[in-house]
């Protein structure tokens, strides 16, 4: 009885969630000097690879002029900053996002995770919480 009422709890404080497993990169292109490069850092790149997107496409952080072209391919495609290049797991480019907006940022994304999804012909993965009364039945601890 006691190890049931411990198990119910733990099932009641911690929901049961779907980890989203990668489904590619996003590079994430920069230079020293862009203003709009700093935004997207203080807003977003420091618990990007915590959300469910960056989960799904953990970034890449590249510095134009650097000493190193980790994709010279792509780089010299790079018409300004910040530019945001999404590279599925078959190393095929799926999208791009020019500039940084925040509202523009995160529903391009999405449209492109979905795409991604799509041909991979699997369901787009979001977190789900389940609520444990519905799981056990309601009244049934």
């Amino acid at each position: 009885m006691f190890v049931k009422a411990i198990l119910i709890l733990f099932i009641i404080i911690t929901p049961l969630t779907v980890k989203a497993e990668p489904i590619g990169k996003m590079i994430y292109f920069k230079t020293e000097f862009c203003p709009w490069c700093k935004v997207f850092e203080q807003e977003v790149l420091g618990i990007f690879n915590l959300t469910d997107e960056g989960k799904e496409l953990p970034i890449v952080e590249v510095t134009l002029k650097s000493e190193k072209q980790l994709f010279p391919k792509i780089e010299k495609t790079i018409p300004y900053v910040p530019t945001f290049v999404i590279i599925d797991n078959d190393g095929k480019e799926r999208g791009r996002i020019f500039g940084y907006s925040p509202d523009f940022f995160w529903v391009k994304l999405g449209e492109i995770i979905k795409s991604i999804h799509k041909s991979n012909g699997s369901v787009a993965k979001q977190k789900k919480e389940i609520d444990p009364r519905i799981t056990l039945g309601e009244g049934s601890y």
